[in-house]
């Protein structure tokens, strides 16, 4: 009787090591990972995080949570990614930590499976006798390298990019999951897995799309089993996959119903299809340019439709022939044919031919990245091998000195993409700097102009950001967003009648733009035409009934014109919108001033400091109560000294408004010389921040403090 036993199923492919330095690989990938985006978590909310996070109301909630998920399944391609956001906000609101932790928790964990899944594929049985003695620094190698890479930043360190590093999360645990499936003794879970992952995918950014297709690809190029033995045993896998493209067809359907003018898709009206394709030749070829040379990056390229022979057809000749290889290593079943696909049919979705508003952005190439990785990285191995072999005759020794060479060279690469990834983060930490590299790149790129002119306006810079606005307006007359955010600047510099004119354009080229109403409200206000404001603010409450600021504006406006009950009935409505609104809660706090109801006040102000203990602006509002009330029993100099000062502290005594406070409680408190001397520093840090009229309203009060007298506001 033979003693020799049935060999069982193994879940490692064969031909595979015992995983020595596996958890040391992983752990390596997680620690250089985390110290290269350590720095990510001083980036800031900008451009369309604003849009999509900060005044995204759908995601400032979780419950009740069946009524959060329709709205968030009724409105757009991305509920996973969005619902990744609700999360967030309930942790640390619009504060960015809790958003950079998350982001780079995705951008770790997908390094891993990229880990896992190429080590895998590199020990699978077609690979194993020429790889797999290497599998695993081969596989490390490539996941180090692409966790590090400075292109990867954009999908990282911009917050709202998170749809593209979860779903290339997801589309790795899809991959991995597939693999396992192959030679798993419970294959079927594996498989379950799989499908799960790629539903999430699905809804976490619709490139997705292809991870049925890779994952058929990967089986037809590395399973140990002949094709149709492998179809018969993985169908319902296949079936699976594929029934999660329904989820797309699903979001797609409920996103048309909104009617939303698309940003892209075939109904895209800003390029043809033609136009769109043509381009991406000479887009395709930057992104591999930027591979190998990530430099320069730029987070807004404003990239032109391709109209010249050259741009055109030499670029198509290096991505045909690329194409032309893929094909080829499929039909060859070469496993360089798999990572080829990888890279084609991962872009395809955003880089072939269904139009979409920007022709170039760098996030698209989050996943096509791993596969030019992967290729490299191996061909380097093997012509590396080879060429010690032939040179040296390698014994044991010299064949560890090869292997030193090879991690001596992967070393560098880490370190060197490590330092370029470090020194691209430190420009999502400033605007100001991120945008004025877009514009010095492209100087004809009005959008690029627009967004330096917001970032510079919020840092109080508002004449360079008006001069950056009206070449915005230059470049693109037709472009409504340029036109309001020149009203906004101009109205913050007290130049309300531009402002107005500026925001009227805005109107006729966006009839619904509901912030081109509120702010030319508001500068209709100031220009005391009360009825006229009130009239224009209400039709942006019509077009969009849950905008807070437009609330708490027509608020202001009935307040102005006495109507006291029905300004507070305007601000409590603002803060059920948006819980966070300061102007509310400071409108609340004034209408509870002028009732003479301190508690109340305090109560407000609390509660808001609560929300954000570091907010100036509440600090220094609370402050210029105290200090210049009109009520003899409602100030308070002591007090208000200790909130100005701190909201100059926070602000790096660089704001004048909380300088102008701070001067004003010095004086209630006695402290006229501090008092002349802050007067005198927020006069001179004034230019260009605010308008003439507040400046006016700061070298009179403090020719008021020069004589020995405190500032008070009139009694309304």
């Amino acid at each position: 009787m033979s003693t020799k036993t049935n060999p069982q199923p193994s879940t490692e492919p064969s031909g595979a090591r015992r995983p020595d330095g596996v958890w040391l690989a992983a752990a390596l990938i997680v620690v250089i990972g985390a110290g290269v985006y350590v720095n990510s978590f001083g980036g800031k909310f900008f451009f369309d995080d604003h849009k999509q996070i900060v005044e995204n109301r759908r995601i400032h909630r979780l419950q009740p949570f069946g009524e959060v998920w329709r709205d968030l399944t009724g409105k757009g391609m991305r509920p996973v990614t969005l619902l990744s956001f609700a999360v967030n906000y309930q942790i640390s609101g619009d504060k960015e930590w809790s958003y950079h932790a998350v982001n780079l928790a995705i951008h770790l964990v997908a390094g891993l499976l990229l880990f896992g899944f190429v080590r895998r594929t590199l020990l699978s049985e077609r690979l194993a006798e020429r790889f797999g003695s290497a599998a695993t620094p081969l596989a490390a190698s490539a996941a180090l390298i692409w966790v590090v890479h400075p292109l990867q930043t954009q999908s990282v360190t911009y917050i709202v990019q998170r749809g593209e590093s979860m779903m290339g999360m997801f589309y790795l645990l899809t991959m991995y999951c597939a693999a396992r499936g192959l030679t798993a003794r419970r294959g079927w879970l594996w498989s379950i897995g799989a499908v799960v992952a790629c539903v999430l995918g699905m809804g976490a950014k619709p490139v997705m799309v292809t991870a049925p297709l890779m994952v058929a690809i990967y089986d037809g190029l590395f399973s140990p089993q002949p094709q149709l033995r492998t179809l018969r045993r993985r169908w319902p896998l296949y079936v699976g996959l594929a029934a999660t493209w329904g989820v797309l067809a699903w979001l797609y359907r409920q996103a048309a119903q909104t009617g939303l003018t698309p940003s892209a898709g075939f109904s895209f009206k800003g390029h043809t299809w033609w136009q769109y394709a043509r381009s991406q030749f000479g887009v395709i070829a930057h992104y591999l340019k930027l591979s190998i040379w990530p430099w320069p990056q730029n987070l807004d390229y404003g990239w032109p439709v391709a109209t010249g022979v050259v741009e055109i057809v030499l670029p198509a000749i290096l991505i045909a022939v690329l194409i032309g290889a893929t094909v080829w290593g499929l039909l060859r079943r070469r496993w360089v044919g798999f990572w080829g696909a990888w890279f084609f049919l991962i872009l395809a979705p955003t880089s072939s031919v269904m139009p979409i508003a920007d022709l170039a952005v760098e996030h698209r190439m989050y996943l096509p990245l791993a596969g030019m990785i992967v290729v490299i990285l191996s061909v380097g191995s093997l012509l590396g091998g080879a060429l010690l072999r032939k040179w040296m005759r390698l014994d044991k020794p010299r064949r560890r000195t090869g292997r030193e060479l090879g991690l001596a060279v992967v070393s560098v690469i880490v370190l060197t993409l490590g330092i370029l990834t470090v020194r691209r983060n430190t420009y999502y930490q400033d605007m100001v700097r991120m945008w004025a590299d877009v514009v010095r790149q492209n100087d004809g790129h009005y959008r690029g102009h627009d967004s330096l002119g917001v970032a510079l306006s919020r840092k109080g810079k508002n004449l360079e950001a008006m001069k950056e606005h009206r070449r915005t307006v230059a470049l693109r007359p037709g472009y409504a967003e340029g036109h309001h955010n020149l009203g906004v600047v101009l109205a913050q510099l007290g130049r309300h009648g531009e402002a107005v004119a500026s925001y009227v354009r805005a109107i006729g080229l966006m009839p619904k733009h509901y912030e081109a109403y509120c702010g030319l409200g508001n500068s209709l206000r100031n220009m005391g035409r009360l009825d006229e404001a009130e009239r224009v603010i209400r039709k942006s409450i019509s077009i969009k009934p849950d905008y807070a600021n437009a609330h708490g504006a027509l608020g202001d406006v009935l307040e102005r014109l006495g109507r006291y009950d029905e300004a507070e009935k305007c601000y409590l409505r603002s803060l059920a919108i948006n819980p966070r609104y300061i102007l509310a809660y400071i409108s609340l706090a004034r209408l509870a001033e002028a009732r003479g109801d301190a508690r109340v006040v305090r109560n407000y102000a609390h509660r808001r400091l609560q929300l954000d203990p570091d907010d100036y602006r509440v600090r220094n509002t609370l402050a210029w109560m105290l200090a210049t009330s009109p009520n003899d029993a409602f100030r308070d100099g002591a007090e208000a000294v200790r909130l100005a000062k701190r909201a100059c502290e926070l602000t790096k005594f660089q704001d004048p408004i909380p300088m102008d406070t701070l001067a004003a409680a010095y004086a209630e408190a006695g402290q006229f010389d501090q008092a002349v001397e802050m007067a005198g520093r927020a006069v001179g840090v004034a230019s260009g921040k605010v308008g003439e009229e507040a400046i006016r309203g700061y070298r009179n009060r403090l020719a008021l403090y020069q004589r020995g007298l405190p500032y008070r506001r009139p009694r309304p």
